[in-house]
């Protein structure tokens, strides 16, 4: 905003025309920089939301199945075939959670996206019915 008022200040004295120039594109390649900076920002934020959900259920598994792996090796030094069964279940459950996991913030994204290019639909929809 402040480049724009000096480039408009600049500009009003014919003689310095290419600095207003000058400003106004610094000016609005800040603004696009920060926009694109911006819609970057909001998905690497639900990568990380993701990846840290992923992250809480791996710890919380592992230990379950750690917590198994134990008690059976403890018990006989042989994993029955029931104490592998509730390991492969457990781990079962972990891709089946991560891959929730995936999709509601793939989903999320896509929402984001769709909502960006709806806006920027209705805008040029209101401009060409002003015209």
């Amino acid at each position: 905003m402040g480049l724009s008022i000096v480039g408009v200040g600049v500009l009003s004295t014919i003689v310095a025309i290419p600095i207003a120039l000058a400003t106004e594109t610094v000016t609005v390649a800040a603004i696009i920089l920060f926009t694109v900076g911006n819609q970057f920002q909001k998905r690497l934020d639900l990568k990380v939301e993701k990846h840290k959900e992923i992250m809480i259920l791996a710890e919380e598994k592992l230990n379950e199945i750690s917590k198994h792996v134990s008690t059976a090796f403890n018990d006989d030094e042989v994993i029955s075939d029931e104490e592998f069964t509730l390991v492969l279940t457990h781990l079962d459950e972990f891709l089946r959670k991560k891959e929730i996991a995936r999709t509601k913030s793939n989903v999320k994204i896509l929402k984001r996206i769709r909502k960006v290019f709806s806006v920027e639909n209705s805008v040029e929809n209101s401009v060409k019915r002003q015209k």
